[in-house]
């Protein structure tokens, strides 16, 4: 019996080890955490001015921002995140009508996608929820309105590529097993340089800040 024994020995501490791996990989805290969030998109500064005299001005109303958002943690409170969204602006169509005397005046919208990247700095509030600060920069297609009347062009819409700065804070609370709640307060900053067709054939060069603070709410998974 004691040969027996002796002789086993060796898997039984083999089976033990493995069980023990086993048993802390179930405790490891999850690292990856993946949400789709969406909510309204609040234009301001520039993107948000209603003055027909001002180059400037967006006349950019509430929209809808689409988040896709990514955060790897390496530790507690450090982490690196990233976001793919897409951005969705009204223009202030009844004001423009009102101030330029056109009616017949019919416009689209702003609009952006893109994908920004950077790091994250978190805080447990509990164990079940954790509080964050992101700093972003990446990369964006941004798109001006086109402009007609009577079904008639008077300026094409143009889509171009622009440098991104998105800084903001979140929270995220544990709902059970790998699911999570997120909410997300984010500033998104672009100053596209647009290159607009006229119904005259010409093209009139037009810089825009679209800038927007972002308020979404969505779930998640951890793993």
């Amino acid at each position: 019996m004691k040969k027996i024994v002796l002789a086993l020995l060796p898997f039984f501490v083999l089976v033990q080890t493995q069980a023990q791996d086993l048993a802390e990989k179930k405790n490891i805290p999850a690292k990856n955490y993946l949400s789709l969030q969406l909510g309204p998109s609040l234009p301001t500064g520039d993107f948000a001015r209603k003055d027909i005299n001002s180059d400037e001005a967006g006349f950019a109303k509430t929209g809808l921002t689409v988040d896709l958002n990514y955060l790897y943690s390496f530790n507690e409170n450090i982490g690196l995140t990233a976001s793919a969204f897409f951005n969705i602006n009204s223009l202030a169509i009844k004001k423009i009508r009102e101030l330029t005397g056109v009616s017949t005046l019919k416009t689209d919208h702003w609009q952006s996608i893109g994908l920004v990247v950077g790091p994250a700095f978190s805080y447990a509030f509990s164990d079940k929820v954790r509080g964050d600060i992101k700093i972003m920069g990446g990369i964006t297609s941004a798109n001006s309105p086109d402009i007609r009347t009577n079904g008639f062009l008077l300026a094409d819409e143009d889509w171009v590529t622009a440098a991104l700065f998105q800084t903001g804070c979140g929270i995220r609370v544990d709902l059970g097993k790998q699911a999570f709640f997120a909410s997300n307060l984010d500033f998104r900053y672009i100053n596209p340089r647009f290159e607009i067709t006229l119904s005259s054939g010409g093209q009139e060069v037009r810089r825009q800040q679209m800038s927007t603070l972002n308020l979404t709410c969505g779930v998640g998974v951890r793993f």
